[in-house]
């Protein structure tokens, strides 16, 4: 388990549905294409489009925030402007590497465990709008925290 520890506890925060409304882009998903970096390109090209939701997640948190992402390592430049332009403060961000499609569940898990076993981090709560990764949290003791 790996809730609340003695040492640096972090807030783990996702952004496609959760901080970053990616709604108006959904449809840019092509279901004709296997899960690859091509299917969710158009998607995710677009992300620095985004409004701001649930800012109060990054705002109020009293730990430092921990971004992530499924979206991949090559919009992290772009992910990191749209992150600063709307003062959404982040002490460090996890995305995708390029071309590995591990499905978003086991990529966070694998994640949370490596914060854990290799830096001792404890965790505060995860914030995500799927319901698989809120029980990924909740099943490794971590409050996990289903946004809309």
């Amino acid at each position: 388990m790996y809730g609340n520890i003695p040492g640096t506890v972090v807030r783990i925060v996702d952004l496609d549905g959760t901080i970053s409304d990616d709604s108006w882009r959904l449809w840019l998903i092509d279901p004709q294409l296997p899960d690859s970096t091509e299917k969710y390109h158009n998607y995710h090209i677009h992300c620095s489009e985004d409004e701001v939701m649930n800012r109060h997640i990054v705002d109020q948190s009293p730990v430092p925030v921990f971004i992530m992402t499924a979206r991949p390592a090559y919009l992290r430049q772009k992910t990191h402007t749209w992150l600063v332009t709307n003062r959404l403060r982040y002490k460090t961000m996890f995305m995708r590497p390029i071309e590995d499609h591990t499905p978003s569940v086991q990529l966070k898990e694998n994640w949370v465990k490596q914060l854990y076993h290799n830096w001792m981090f404890g965790f505060e709560n995860g914030y995500d709008d799927r319901a698989d990764v809120v029980e990924m949290f909740n099943a490794n003791g971590i409050k996990g925290v289903q946004v809309q």
